[in-house]
């Protein structure tokens, strides 16, 4: 066998056992309705965002994101807003008022490497005191994960919050990914490194 084959195999090989993590968390993330400017895109008239997502890399179910207008005009801000995870077989996960403020991001992510999806959306409260919720939610053990951080603009010491389901050991894989894309350095948010309170 010559040396160009035996090369060729052994980057086959490592490629092939590179772990997911390797791959940087932003870059993993299949985003949807998402400005340049990092705020959601709602579409003109009724505040519904609609897509499908995968189990085993095949249509399993349609993710469902409805913004809330608090004046009821059909050109208010959207404040606030539900998610509906409707499978194709079984019933709604209907998650109620689950941000408050400002959606910034929405999107699927595939933590398993095996075509299941993952949805994964942050939102973000306030101005010159932000609060930032980095959140996934896993469609097949019907689990929602929250990782948060607050600080002002004039004392920049983070404070970090989680949901109580955080630190369970089923979710490892998505408490990973939120620590992981939450300190990437593509959000506005003062290092977390240097400045993170537990």
């Amino acid at each position: 066998m010559s040396v160009r084959i035996l090369l060729g195999v052994f980057l086959v090989s490592v490629f092939c056992v590179m772990p997911l993590h390797a791959v940087s968390a932003r870059s993993r993330v299949q985003f949807v309705a998402v400005e340049s400017t990092g705020v959601v895109h709602w579409p003109a008239g009724k505040p519904v965002i609609s897509f499908p997502y995968n189990e085993k890399n095949r249509p399993t179910g349609l993710v469902i994101f409805e913004g809330s207008r608090p004046d009821e005009s059909a050109s208010g801000p959207i404040i606030g807003g539900t998610i509906i995870v409707q499978p194709d077989e079984g019933g709604p996960e209907v998650l109620r008022d689950v941000w408050s403020y400002r959606l910034v991001e929405l999107g699927l992510v595939d933590l398993t490497g095996q075509g299941n999806d993952d949805i994964y959306f942050v939102s973000m409260e306030g101005e010159s005191a932000q609060d930032w919720h980095f959140n996934l939610f896993n469609p097949r053990k019907a689990e929602l994960i929250t990782l948060s951080y607050h600080f002002t603009q004039h004392d920049q010491t983070l404070t970090r919050t989680t949901s109580e389901t955080y630190d369970r050991g089923e979710l490892k894989r998505e408490r990973v990914f939120l620590d992981e894309i939450s300190s990437s350095g593509d959000y506005p948010i003062p290092d977390i490194k240097k400045w993170l309170r537990k």
